[in-house]
């Protein structure tokens, strides 16, 4: 059940994403583009899965319909790709980073001393590295 519920969660956000058309930079933020997207994409992937076959039809080998369930698996791998964990991460830190930045230009602008004591000097260093490389 909980299962379902995560899916039924994906498949309702997926109205929401913005993505990004092959050859272009800046994300599509329109929420009719997107829906009008999903629904043509993903949504009747994500969508047959939650459907209860199980629960509707009933004949001598319902159990095999549990195979349509299987259509999770492609989701679940790309969600759990190394390249989306990567990508979050870098999402993480480049919002953790431009929070820091913005914090030391408005103490700058006050003429307020930081205190970097309370930050690690590895930290700092590795939080500049990343937010230069990515």
């Amino acid at each position: 059940m909980i299962f379902e519920l995560v899916f039924s969660i994906h498949l309702i956000t997926g109205f929401f994403q913005e993505y990004h058309p092959p050859g272009t930079i800046n994300p599509i933020r329109n929420m009719g583009i997107i829906a009008n997207n999903y629904i043509n994409g993903e949504f009747k992937y994500n969508l047959i899965p939650l459907i209860p076959f199980t629960e509707i039809l009933q004949f001598k080998h319902t159990r095999l319909c549990y195979l349509i369930k299987l259509m999770r698996l492609r989701l679940c791998f790309e969600l759990l790709s190394d390249k989306n964990f990567l990508r979050g991460l870098r999402r993480l830190n480049n919002s953790k980073m431009k929070n820091l930045v913005e914090r030391e230009q408005a103490e700058q602008d006050t003429g307020v001393i930081t205190d970097w004591s309370s930050i690690d000097n590895s930290t700092l260093k590795t939080r500049i590295i990343l937010y230069k490389l990515f």
